[in-house]
Order: structure tokens, then C-alpha cells, then sequence
């Protein structure tokens, strides 16, 4: 790039320059611990060797950090183990990828200050069908607590029914969650759901809340249509520490006066902010509770109960993983 080019506005003045060969498609990108300069981690084929480049605002560091961890990224039919996603957790401390054909899911700890990668797990996933077939495991991404993984099937369009999975980095557990005709590319989105690209369909397969487990209640998925197109392989790949959330805020006065008057009529959050759930529960002098709830639009209304102090507990667990629980005390007055 040279900024001085198009009247200030910087015109790209070099491109297309190799930086290694042979290479895999997989390829991701997250921030530096200085929340700054960007990390392009690549991985290397016929190799165990992750290429991470260092791009700050003097530009494009050519000589890569590389980290010999995992497993080998070799043959495969018509050497499709080239092929599989990769991406960073979004705060970047984690990095998953999938080794296609060998429907081998890989999870390593990356470093954001130096770059290097360290294992951390790895699990195959069971062919859905015997014999040869020709299908592999294709997309990933993490929720964005980075509790859980989701994982696409991609088999040709003869075979129905391609399973989506989600894996738990917990309990180690891999379930079945829907499927799709063809299922590509996985993709973490800035309203923290999760989008999965369903080859030759009219629609996007969405995992709405994608931080809760497969027996959650208020886990689901949907599909958005793209009518009048269509979906194919791949999504956009993103800097996926653009979807990194900030830890959870929660703030609640310690009075409210519900007398009808349209002020202060409920005992509500003044900031409720990047939180994924919550318990919260009112207790009266005694300890009995009197109210709880755990929905952000159903909070204490007081206007059966007597003045006077009432404790509350409220336990969290925000977008982002963290978790809290915190106590007070609230004035009822009339």
C-alpha cells in the first residue's frame, strides 16, 4: 500500500507476492495482545507447521513465527486434507481447524503476544455413512464463549441429511444438532449467532443462541432465506476477534418506589449489558424468597409487598464466558 496514492486516500501498489508454497486453504486471522496489530495464521501442507504472520502499521513481518504441533496435513483423495476451516477463538486464545478427509477436528492454544500454537485436543468425528464415500469434515467455528465448537458434514449431494455438530471443549461431548443438504462454511456473525452455509439451498442454517448446550431449553435453529440466490461453499472470513464481547456489566439501584406515578416502578438493572443468563431471586427479612426470574424483560414489580429492605441475588454468565454472582440489598418505598 502506499497512502499517498488517490489523492490521499492509498492505493494498493504491489500484490500477489508468494509468501511460501505448498500451502492448505486454512486461514485465519486475530488480533495481537496489543489489540492492534493483526495475526495471520496459515498452515503449511505435507506438514505439521503453522506459518503465523505479523502484520502491524509499518505492514506485512515476512518472516513467520512457526509452530510444530499437531498432526500432519498430508494425503487424503485427490489430497482434499488441503482442504477444511480454520479459525480463532474470538478473544484469539484458542485456534481450531479440521483436517478433512480424515474427519479429524484439532484444538491449540495460541499465543497472541509471540504467536507460537500448542495442542490442546483433538477428536474424529464418525462417518455417518460406510463404505467409500467421499465426505469429510468441512466447517467450523467457536461459540462465542468458546465453550463449545460447531462442526459441518460435506458429503456429496447424493448423500441427505449432512450432519452440523456441536462439540463441548468441557465435557468432550460431540451431538448431533441438525442438518443440511450440503453443509461449507461456519461462521461466527456480530449478532453472536452462528451461520452455516447450506451449498445450493436458498438459506443460511443459523444457531441462535449458540452459547447454550444441545439440551438447553432455549438452544434452537432456524434457517434466513437468501432467496433469490443461492448459498455455496463458503462465508466470509473474518478477523474473528471482531466478535470478541466485553465482560458482562450488571448495575441495580438500591431504591425504587412503585406508587404508580410512572417513575421508578420497578426494581430493574441500570445497565444490563452483554449477558447471556441469569438468575435472579428477591428475599424478604426472614430469607424466603418472594421473587425470582430469568428473563431480561420480567423484573420485581414490589407493589404487593410491605416498604421496607429486601436482599436479592443475582448469579450471570455473560456472551462472553464470564461469570458472576453478585448481592445487594434494595429500599421498597412507597
Amino acid at each position: 500500500m502506499d497512502i499517498s496514492k488517490d489523492g490521499g486516500l492509498g492505493d494498493v501498489v504491489l500484490k500477489n507476492i508468494q509468501l511460501y508454497t505448498p500451502t492448505t486453504e486454512k486461514l485465519s486471522a486475530v488480533h495481537h495482545a496489543n489489540g492492534e496489530d493483526i495475526w495471520v495464521i496459515t498452515h503449511q501442507w505435507e506438514s505439521d507447521a503453522f506459518y503465523v504472520y505479523h502484520i502491524s502499521k509499518n505492514g506485512l513481518n515476512e518472516d513467520p513465527v512457526i509452530s510444530r504441533t499437531g498432526s500432519i496435513h498430508e494425503f487424503g483423495s485427490s489430497n482434499r486434507n488441503t482442504i477444511g476451516e480454520m479459525k480463532s477463538s474470538p478473544s484469539g486464545k484458542l485456534l481450531s481447524l479440521n483436517i478433512a478427509d480424515h474427519r479429524k477436528t484439532e484444538i491449540f492454544y495460541f499465543d497472541a503476544i509471540t504467536g507460537y500454537l500448542s495442542m490442546k485436543d483433538g477428536f474424529i468425528t464418525p462417518a455417518i455413512y460406510d463404505g467409500d464415500v467421499d465426505g469429510n469434515i468441512y466447517g467450523v467455528a467457536f461459540s462465542p464463549n468458546e465453550k463449545y465448537l460447531y462442526l459441518s458434514e460435506n458429503f456429496p449431494s447424493t448423500f441427505p441429511g449432512q450432519k452440523i455438530y456441536q462439540y463441548s471443549l468441557r465435557s468432550k461431548r460431540l451431538s448431533e444438532i441438525d442438518t443440511v443438504h450440503i453443509g461449507g462454511s461456519i461462521q461466527l456473525g456480530p449478532d453472536q449467532k452462528v451461520y452455516v452455509a447450506d451449498k445450493d439451498r436458498q438459506e443460511l442454517m443459523v444457531i441462535e443462541r449458540p452459547n447454550l448446550p444441545l439440551n438447553s431449553p432455549l438452544f434452537s435453529t432456524s434457517r434466513i432465506s437468501l432467496a433469490p440466490g443461492y448459498s455455496r461453499f463458503s462465508l466470509p472470513n473474518f478477523i474473528q476477534s471482531y466478535f470478541y464481547v466485553p465482560d458482562p456489566v450488571v448495575r441495580l439501584p438500591n431504591a425504587f418506589t412503585p406508587n404508580n406515578d410512572g417513575r421508578n416502578e420497578l426494581f430493574e438493572p441500570l445497565r444490563f449489558s452483554h449477558v447471556e443468563t441469569f438468575e435472579m431471586s428477591i428475599l424478604d427479612r426472614t430469607g424466603t424468597e418472594i421473587f425470582s426470574t430469568s428473563k431480561a424483560d420480567v423484573w420485581w414489580k414490589g407493589n404487593e409487598r410491605e416498604p421496607g429492605v429486601y436482599y436479592w441475588n443475582l448469579q450471570y454468565e455473560g456472551i462472553n464466558g464470564k461469570s458472576g454472582l453478585l448481592k445487594g440489598w434494595v429500599q421498597l418505598s412507597r
